[in-house]
């Protein structure tokens, strides 16, 4: 299947699993696609359905699945940490919660 067409259908179940609220279904889907598939499934939602900086997905025995940073900088503060492109504070701050996120899934 054309990578396209495998986005089209993954953007449309999500809308349809947003719509009626069908989160434990939205996070078995979402974890079997490859992330840049996501990111472009993310980027073509409607702004309504995108407004949270932060999405925390979580399983039904209350594990974190997943963390969906959208719509703000934090990767971009990881990306170029190493670079003068954003000041160190934010950037710190921005792997703290990285590190944060990574110690929480793997304790609880």
């Amino acid at each position: 299947m054309a990578a396209q067409r495998r986005i089209d259908l993954v953007l449309d179940s999500v809308k349809r699993l947003l719509r009626i609220g069908a989160t434990a279904n939205l996070v078995n889907l979402l974890q079997k696609q490859h992330p840049a598939d996501l990111a472009q499934v993310f980027t073509e939602l409607p702004d309504k359905d995108r407004e949270a900086s932060f999405t925390l997905l979580v399983e039904r025995n209350g594990r974190l699945a997943m963390v969906i940073c959208y719509a703000n900088d934090v990767g971009d503060y990881w990306e170029f940490i190493d670079e003068p492109r954003y000041k160190l504070k934010p950037s710190a701050e921005a792997l703290k919660l990285g590190i944060n996120i990574a110690l929480y899934s793997l304790t609880h």
